[in-house]
């Protein structure tokens, strides 16, 4: 007879591979009949995230030309850890990326990383999102 802590630990873990199985199936799924080459989701992040990343980098050009104040590295130096964040939640999102129109392997290891990753991605874009808050209240200081 087996002990029950173990029944339970080997039932939880079946439940959580079958869990995490069904995710990438209906994950696969939808990424080998999309025409896209990648989730809805990750298509919007990726695009706001960029989008952010290139107003970040006008920011940060104009900045360049005027002496260094106080509240002016300081705005500066927050829209580099903005611009970071940026960065890896791309990487991160270039990974999910399905490369092969149509192929299954390819969708299924597209939707192996999108399911894995999601979690790292959605750590990041709440940094992100803090970041940006972050930045705007600066931004609000230094024009009054």
């Amino acid at each position: 007879m087996a002990d029950p802590f173990t029944i339970i630990g080997t039932t939880s873990a079946v439940i959580s591979f079958v869990l995490t199985a069904g995710k990438i199936i209906v994950t696969a799924h939808s990424l080998y009949d999309s025409t896209a080459d990648s989730t809805a989701e990750n298509n919007e992040l990726e695009d706001v995230t960029s989008k952010l990343n290139q107003l970040l980098d006008t920011f940060k050009d104009a900045n360049t030309t005027r002496p260094d104040s106080s509240p002016d590295k300081s705005i500066t130096d927050l829209s580099l850890v903005c611009h970071g964040l940026g960065q890896k939640i791309l990487t991160l999102l270039k990974k999910t990326k399905v490369k092969k129109a149509h192929s299954m392997r390819e969708s299924i290891r597209a939707a192996m990383a999108t399911v894995w990753t999601k979690r790292v991605v959605i750590e990041l874009r709440n940094e992100l999102g803090l970041c940006t808050t972050q930045l705007c209240l600066h931004l609000q200081v230094v024009m009054r």
